[in-house]
């Protein structure tokens, strides 16, 4: 039976989800977002249980599966939690394909922190790695995608690299940053306490980033790649953007975290692979922290 011109999203109740949907729509797909818990986006639905995932395969018949579900921690206080949504939930996704729309494609989200990182941009044939329960799961779960592949799905993995929004959860370091930037632009507070500004990453536009993924599931050529900008920048920078968007300085105000262990010293993309597909990132870092610093002081 053919696929119908529309798409699933599990795991549609985060950042991606919502610049996903979005974009989606403007292609004039019709999008079916599923979130954990339910809520104004979408009902719920637990990606790991098999027969919930089946039934609403077979009942929508979608061109297109997104599979975004994740606690995206590596805590390991997550790892049965993760397991369910990453493992479980890819398992669950792959096998509904496979037995009842073979023809459809799948996206599977997948991570950076799989890769054994030494500080060079990193590309989709660095070895992986399980030095967290997170990593742990998103191998477990591209071993997964592999394996159905090779039974002839048309499966992609998108390794995403850091990606912001307004829509970043309120721990996340860059809501961090442009929260205190703002608090102390407005009188609340008067320092910014970041732990190591040293750190360099990626500051990528999300919307950047689900336009990547779109790009990736629309051709058949390439099924991995690194989703990143591949430009990295300290937290530091970052975080002199937003001040200099509300005139501070970041001197006057940084209080560094005696004694604080960062994930990492530096986690940086080479997209070569992504931007060959003729993907392009339109927002860079300080567009980024421009828009984010307008959306705080608005809340």
């Amino acid at each position: 039976m053919a696929v119908n011109k529309c798409v699933i999203i599990f795991g549609a109740g985060g950042q991606d989800g919502f610049f996903l949907i979005n974009l989606l729509l403007s292609f004039g797909y019709k999008v079916i977002p599923f979130t954990h818990n339910g809520g104004d986006i979408g009902p719920p639905l637990d990606v790991s249980d098999f027969d919930s995932v089946e039934a609403v395969i077979q009942k929508y018949r979608p061109e297109i599966i997104f599979h975004l579900a994740a606690k995206s921690s590596t805590w390991h206080e997550f790892v049965l939690e993760n397991h369910k949504a990453i493992v479980d939930g890819a398992l669950a996704v792959m096998e509904s394909v496979d037995r009842h729309v073979p023809n459809s494609k799948v996206f599977i989200a997948s991570s950076a922190l799989v890769f054994k990182n030494e500080g060079c941009p990193i590309i989709e044939e660095n070895e992986l790695v399980t030095d967290s329960a997170y990593a742990m799961a998103r191998v477990e779960a591209l071993q997964i995608v592999r394996y159905y592949r090779q039974r002839g799905q048309k499966v992609y993995v998108g390794f995403l690299f850091n990606h912001e929004s307004h829509l970043r959860p309120s721990n996340s370091i860059a809501r961090k940053v442009v929260k205190g930037v703002v608090d102390i632009h407005l009188g609340i507070q008067k320092s910014l306490s970041i732990g190591n500004p040293d750190v360099i990453k990626e500051w990528m536009w999300a919307g950047d980033a689900v336009a990547a993924m779109i790009f990736l599931v629309n051709q058949d050529e390439v099924f991995e790649a690194c989703i990143g900008d591949g430009i990295g920048k300290s937290v530091w920078d970052f975080a002199t953007a937003c001040c200099d968007i509300v005139g501070i300085s970041l001197e006057s105000c940084l209080i560094t975290i005696p004694d604080y262990e960062a994930e990492y010293a530096a986690l940086v993309s080479d997209p070569r692979k992504i931007k060959s597909l003729g993907w392009t990132p339109k927002v860079n870092m300080e567009d980024l922290a421009k828009r984010m610093v307008e959306n705080e002081i608005k809340l």
